[in-house]
């Protein structure tokens, strides 16, 4: 998350963050900010936060890593997409290494609608892992 940071503050963009590293406070005004327009990108991780967070002003999601319980991702995404109203939309997207574990395991898992672990312990005989998990 520092990275992604880092680098949108490079880039000029002024972001705010809401992860383990960020007290209660710090998150509600990051949120705020973010609803208000007063910043443009919001960088989270999936299970900070909780339920409840309204974040109606995203239009965009970019997942650059996902959590190994399916509700994490379930909960990030409906805090952006259970406000929408019916002409509104939210683009989702995953950054994934071909080639990975993530395109294994976690993609198909996701379009399962499973954890990793529920569906690893499904499809064991079936994913072609050459180190293990």
């Amino acid at each position: 998350l520092r990275k992604i940071v880092e680098a949108l503050n490079k880039a000029g963009h002024e972001t705010r963050e809401i992860h383990g590293g960020v007290k209660e406070d710090g998150r509600i005004t990051a949120v705020d900010d973010f609803q208000n327009g007063r910043v443009q990108f919001l960088v989270a991780n999936t299970a900070t936060g909780g339920t409840g967070i309204k974040l109606s002003r995203a239009r965009m999601l970019v997942y650059m890593s996902n959590s190994f319980k399916y509700v994490d991702r379930v909960q990030s995404e409906e805090r952006a997409t259970d406000f929408l109203k019916p002409y509104e939309s939210v683009c989702v997207v995953d950054i994934v290494a071909d080639g990975t574990v993530d395109t294994q395991v976690i993609q198909p898992a996701l379009k399962a609608k499973q954890d990793i672990a529920h569906f690893v312990n499904d499809n064991i005989n079936l994913l072609k892992l050459e180190d293990g998990l």
